[in-house]
């Protein structure tokens, strides 16, 4: 049974083409800008992103397009994928026209230059050159704010844009059960004296090229389809998802301990993964990709975690790291 049947779902779904078009495109300009973009060309790249943003703020607030959701929120008998649709359209729509097109072309583009900084000063442990990025940034999103609306805390306004409906005490009362017990860990952990810290592994070198290796098979393990879905290169590892069938995820190399690479590959995986099991009828629609970023992040700290950080893992990639990075060979599992 197909997912969309009702004309009006249809037609709505045919004119959001054309702003997920722009989706696209800003997605495929920020994964460039943080993999292979040479940082003298940030201006402009800075420029057409705040211009592609506030041009689909243009389209998705337009008279047109809003009188369309309005005309497909009053149909009736709507099946659950299509009043997925009509609700998600409306918080995005609800949330743009309270944000006025000139902050949100001026957040863009500060956020896009202040990437490059952060690259450059993370290179020189020199945090004052990202220093005045970060302080604008943070006066934009007061700003933000300030134009979206809360009711206790200005974060709160801010939490909504990434988790729906998550304000700033939801977030405190999860930090205040799980503070002691972690200290309790913690405690317990430094007493035993069983972990060592730093491990002669954390301190061995490695060749980029065996290391993007052993990342490659492990992937391949777990099933990452290169058909659909790459691996490349970033100061801080990321996913991002262009549509069902291109998925990209980052990691890094430093050098040394091998795990900081393999555990962000593992760990991106998940978040891949959610991308990569989206129904394909929902391809470039609103509902075409993960619903929260919660459970977005479970997936990935699930595969990091309570796959990757375990001994059967261990066991199973053992052959490729001794292969590939030889050094492992020396110790047991």
């Amino acid at each position: 049974m197909a997912k969309f049947e009702n004309p009006v779902i249809k037609e709505l779904l045919e004119r959001y083409r054309r702003i997920w078009s722009l989706g696209h495109a800003m997605g495929l300009m920020g994964w460039d800008e943080e993999t292979y973009m040479p940082s003298q060309g940030v201006v402009e790249r800075a420029t057409a992103m705040a211009e592609l943003r506030t041009l689909y703020q243009e389209l998705i607030t337009g008279d047109q397009f809003v009188s369309l959701v309005e005309k497909a929120s009053k149909q009736e008998g709507l099946n659950e994928y299509e009043r997925g649709v009509v609700r998600v359209l409306n918080r995005e729509i609800t949330i743009l026209k309270k944000i006025p097109p000139s902050l949100n072309y001026e957040l863009t583009k500060t956020s896009q230059e202040a990437f490059i900084a952060w690259r450059e000063a993370k290179a020189k442990s020199d945090f004052q050159m990202f220093r005045p990025y970060l302080e604008k940034i943070v006066d934009l999103n007061r700003q933000m704010a300030e134009k979206l609306g809360y009711e206790e805390n200005p974060y709160d306004a801010l939490l909504d844009l990434h988790e729906e409906g998550l304000r700033t005490r939801d977030v405190r009362n999860v930090f205040s059960v799980l503070e002691p017990a972690m200290k309790r860990v913690l405690d317990r952990v430094t007493s035993e004296g069983y972990f060592s810290s730093p491990s002669p592994l954390e301190e061995a070198k490695y060749e980029e090229a065996a290391m993007r290796r052993v990342n490659e098979a492990v992937l391949s393990l777990l099933g990452y389809p290169t058909d659909r879905a790459r691996l490349d290169v970033s100061p801080h590892p990321f996913t991002i998802d262009m549509g069902v069938n291109d998925v990209r995820i980052t990691t890094r190399y430093e050098g040394f301990d091998f795990k900081r690479s393999l555990f962000s590959v593992v760990h991106e995986f998940g978040h891949a993964t959610y991308e990569l099991q989206v129904d394909p009828e929902l391809d470039m629609t609103p509902i075409g990709t993960g619903a929260s970023l919660g459970v977005h992040e479970g997936q990935s700290r699930f595969w990091e975690n309570v796959v990757g950080r375990t001994l059967s893992f261990v066991k199973v990639i053992r052959p490729i790291l001794d292969r590939e990075l030889g050094f492992t060979r020396a110790y047991s599992d």
